[in-house]
């Protein structure tokens, strides 16, 4: 069985930064450039397969959802909520997680796109042998690492 691949002429981006170390900044900067998307979660935690994330972010969407009242605000957790269902279906793929992976990603972007990208600081904590694995996407990712001086950390 050969490589499953995805029609796309987007790039993909995984951060595999450290903690605290700008990917909220980069993040919310991808996430407002018009040629960008981004998933509404900026933490996806897939490929360590923290499905339980997912079922608890799905849970507090309901109740903020329930208590919206403005009709934006409720339209964004709208969104929110299909995309949430959509990521534990992914989840739930034993076979080609890296194909739902990359549709899952696809499914925020839209014409215009050009780039969609993923931040989950953990990524950087995966074992090499599953890196490589994200590396063999269906669409080849491009990867972001931010790192912080550890010193400077400690004040």
């Amino acid at each position: 069985m050969g490589k499953p691949t995805v029609e796309c002429k987007k790039s993909f981006l995984i951060y595999l930064g450290a903690q605290k170390a700008g990917s909220t900044w980069l993040w919310r900067y991808f996430r407002e450039h018009p040629q960008c998307a981004t998933p509404p979660i900026k933490e996806l935690h897939f490929f360590d397969g923290n499905v339980s994330r997912m079922t608890r972010l799905l849970e507090e969407n309901n109740q903020k959802s329930f208590e919206a009242e403005d009709p934006v605000e409720r339209s964004f957790l709208q969104n929110e909520h299909r995309f949430i269902l959509r990521a534990i279906d992914a989840f739930g793929q034993s076979e080609c997680r890296e194909q739902a992976f990359a549709e899952l990603l696809l499914s925020v972007a839209s014409d215009e796109t050009r780039l969609v990208a993923e931040f989950t600081p953990a990524n950087g904590m995966l074992p090499i042998a599953r890196l490589q694995r994200i590396a063999d996407l269906p669409v080849a990712p491009k990867f972001a690492l931010i790192l912080r001086d550890p010193v400077d950390r400690l004040w």
